[in-house]
C-alpha cells in the first residue's frame, strides 16, 4: 500500500493509474474487514502485525505508535466486561485464545488485557476460572496474576490449593506461582507432588521457577522440599530445561549460594546425565563449582 502510494510522476500513466487502482483496492479490502466488530476486536487483543487506523496516513513503519495505540484501546475494553455482557466476552476470548501461533508475540496484549480484568473486575475473573478449559485455560495465570493484586486476592489463593488439591489446572497455577508466592510452603510442595504424579512436566520445570523466585537468602526454604525432588524427577524423565531455566532464575536468587556440599553434588550428578552442556549450563556451573 505504501509502496503503491509513492509511485513517481516520471513514471507512465497507465503504471500511476494502476498503482491507484491497487490503493483502492486494498482501501475496500480494509473496510469491509474492520466493519466487523469482532475482527476488530481481535485484531486489538492478538498478534503482532495488526494495522491500527493511524499507520494508514504514516509513510513508515512505528512500533511504538502502534504499541501506544494498542494498549490505550485494549485498557478501554476492561470497561466494556459487564456482567451482562460477561457470558459474551467468555465466548469470544474463547475464540480468540483458540489462534494457532508458536510464536511468544502473539498473545501479550490478550494476556495484559486478562491480567487486568482480574485486577479490575475479580468477580467476572473468578467467574472465569470457574468454568474455564478450552484454548482460555492457558491464561489461567494472568487471570490469577491480576486477582492476587485485587480485592479478592485471598479467593484467588484459595482457588490456586484448591486447584492443587484436585490436581487440576497444574500448569496455569504453577505458572503463576512463579509471579505470586503461594500461600505457604506446603501448598508449593503439594504443587510439586500432584505436577509429578499427573506428569505434567512444565509445571515441574515452574516449580524449580517459583523455589527459586521466592526462596529466602540463608535459609534452606525449598531447596530439599522442591528444588532437588523436581530436578531429580526431571532428570529421570530426561528432560533437562531445568538446567536452562534455573540458570536463568539464579542470576536473582540465592538459592545456588545457599546449597549444601551435598545439595551441590546432587546437582551436579543431574546436570552430568545430560548429553550436551551448552553455555546456558555453562553459566549453571559457574554458579555451583
Amino acid at each position: 500500500y505504501l509502496r503503491a502510494g509513492e509511485i513517481p510522476d516520471s513514471m507512465s500513466d497507465s503504471v500511476r493509474e494502476a498503482a491507484v487502482s491497487v490503493n483502492n483496492a486494498i482501501d475496500r479490502f480494509r473496510d469491509s474487514v474492520n466493519s466487523d466488530p469482532e475482527f476488530a476486536l481481535y485484531k486489538l487483543l492478538v498478534g503482532y502485525e495488526s494495522v491500527f487506523p493511524d499507520a494508514w496516513e504514516r509513510r513508515e513503519m512505528d512500533i511504538e505508535a502502534d504499541n501506544a495505540y494498542r494498549e490505550t484501546e485494549v485498557t478501554k475494553l476492561i470497561d466494556k466486561v459487564t456482567p451482562d455482557s460477561a457470558d459474551t466476552w467468555f465466548s469470544r476470548l474463547q475464540l480468540f485464545a483458540a489462534t494457532k501461533s508458536n510464536d511468544l508475540a502473539t498473545f501479550p496484549a490478550l494476556g495484559k488485557f486478562l491480567r487486568n480484568l482480574g485486577l479490575k473486575k475479580p468477580d467476572i475473573a473468578l467467574d472465569y476460572l470457574s468454568r474455564i478449559g478450552g484454548p482460555l485455560e492457558a491464561f489461567v495465570p494472568a487471570l490469577l496474576n491480576g486477582i492476587s493484586e485485587s480485592s479478592r486476592a485471598a479467593d484467588g489463593r484459595q482457588l490456586s490449593a484448591k486447584w492443587i488439591a484436585e490436581n487440576t489446572h497444574l500448569d496455569g497455577v504453577m505458572r503463576h506461582y512463579r509471579s505470586f508466592p503461594p500461600p505457604n510452603k506446603q501448598v508449593l510442595e503439594n504443587g510439586l507432588r500432584a505436577a509429578i504424579s499427573e506428569e505434567r512436566h512444565a509445571a515441574v520445570v515452574d516449580a524449580i521457577m517459583a523455589a527459586a523466585e521466592h526462596h529466602t537468602s540463608g535459609t534452606n526454604e525449598f531447596i530439599d522440599s522442591v528444588l532437588l525432588p523436581a530436578i531429580d524427577y526431571l532428570t529421570e524423565q530426561r528432560r533437562f530445561s531445568w538446567a536452562d531455566e534455573l540458570a536463568f532464575a539464579a542470576r536473582n536468587s540465592k538459592i545456588l549460594e545457599d546449597l549444601s556440599e551435598a545439595q551441590r553434588v546432587d546437582l551436579l550428578e543431574n546436570l552430568a546425565k545430560k548429553p550436551e552442556i551448552s553455555f546456558r549450563e555453562e553459566r549453571l556451573l559457574q554458579m555451583l563449582i
